[in-house]
């Protein structure tokens, strides 16, 4: 894991990380990190990311209330709920401002931990009673608690104006 200093942020070797003033970072299909600089609509993707056609979906205003929340305080999301940002409507989705925070959890969950997300999605769609699965993802993701973090600080934050 290495930094990268042009933006101080976390980030694998092999990902490009680009100053804030450029178009946003998001996830594509092949769950490489990407910059896209061509996408002229908005679309969802199946591993959860969203085109950086859709962004930003939050305002600056919610970035700055949403990254000075204590972890596992509640107040994440609080803020989210009252960012004022517009929705939009994407293949019958409704994308808000938490949507897409939720979206690029999701598409980080299962890049770090893909077969244990996949399970756990999976089960979710077919079952209520996902607690094996749940389990299995959530010791995953900790063993690789410092992948999901890289990957988090790429794609929460291209859901937030800067």
């Amino acid at each position: 894991m290495g930094c990268c200093l042009a933006c101080s942020q976390r980030a694998e070797p092999d990902t490009a990380c680009a100053p804030p003033d450029t178009d946003a970072v998001v996830m594509r299909e092949t769950s490489a990190l990407v910059r896209s600089q061509s996408d002229t609509s908005c679309r969802l993707f199946e591993d959860a990311s969203v085109s950086a056609a859709c962004l930003p979906r939050c305002s600056s205003a919610t970035r700055r209330e949403f990254y000075a929340c204590q972890p596992s305080s509640g107040c994440e999301s609080s803020v989210l709920d009252k960012d004022v940002t517009p929705s939009l409507v994407v293949e019958n989705v409704e994308l808000n401002c938490g949507g897409c925070v939720n979206r690029a959890r999701e598409a980080c969950q299962r890049r770090v931990c893909s077969a244990s997300a996949e399970a756990l999605f999976a089960c979710r769609a077919a079952s209520s009673n996902c607690s094996a699965q749940t389990t299995a993802l959530t010791q995953c993701l900790n063993v690789q608690q410092l992948r999901l973090e890289a990957c988090l600080l790429a794609t929460e934050q291209s859901c937030f104006a800067r």
